[in-house]
């Protein structure tokens, strides 16, 4: 109760756009969408003192003193309030040389001698794309997993193979000629980007005015 008077008061007053907000992003997330584009929330809201920490677990709100969380997953974290960002389309992209070595055995895409870069926790997309693009089939030993989906992406950059990759995230890549989309097939997955917080009849003003902008900046 003493809380929600505490809310209200402010937001009243109008000083709920003041202050620091401290948000919990998943690491692919952050580094190939949000951090770039964060100078345009402070532009927008200069009062407010942003604190991103780069993360993937699911949170306890209450010990980690977070406000929002970003997380990657189906969106069934019970005890939280959870608003879809986006599904997530899955690509597969390389490094341009990667993809023109590929498409140079020939119109069907051969990725039998190629490395298939993927988060630890993501490799069965992976058996989900050949099942949908090759009829199914082994990827056996040629995984090289990281412990993060921006680090593959990174690695599907510098030319070590290929990975699966949401447009969102690679767009930047694409344009600036860093990644190319190799085929026209899209898989979709039942997992997305949410935005979470913890469940309270009043949303601070702060994690309020954060959701709108980054509505408003996704495509």
């Amino acid at each position: 109760a003493l809380d929600l008077l505490a809310h209200s008061t402010a937001n009243f007053k109008g000083s709920g756009l003041s202050g620091t907000l401290r948000l919990s992003v998943a690491p692919s997330f952050a580094s190939r969408w949000l951090l770039k584009r964060l100078d345009g929330f402070r532009k927008r809201f200069p009062s407010i003192s942003l604190e991103p920490y780069v993360g993937s677990n699911v949170l306890d709100f209450r010990r980690s003193r977070m406000d929002l969380a970003i997380r990657h997953g189906s969106g069934d974290w019970r005890g939280l309030s959870v608003e879809k960002l986006f599904d997530e389309k899955l690509w597969l992209v390389g490094s341009p040389r990667v993809a023109n070595a590929l498409k140079s055995r020939g119109r069907a895409i051969d990725l039998s001698k190629t490395q298939l870069l993927t988060a630890h926790q993501r490799r069965s997309e992976w058996d989900m794309w050949l099942k949908e693009t090759q009829g199914g089939g082994s990827v056996g030993n040629r995984f090289i997993s990281y412990s993060t989906q921006a680090l593959a992406l990174d690695g599907a950059i510098s030319g070590l193979g290929v990975a699966l990759a949401d447009y969102r995230l690679v767009e930047d890549d694409i344009h600036g000629g860093r990644l190319t989309q190799i085929t026209d097939h899209v898989l979709d997955i039942d997992r997305g980007f949410y935005l979470v917080w913890p469940k309270s009849p009043v949303v601070d003003a702060k994690a309020r005015a954060f959701r709108d902008w980054l509505v408003d900046e996704l495509p």
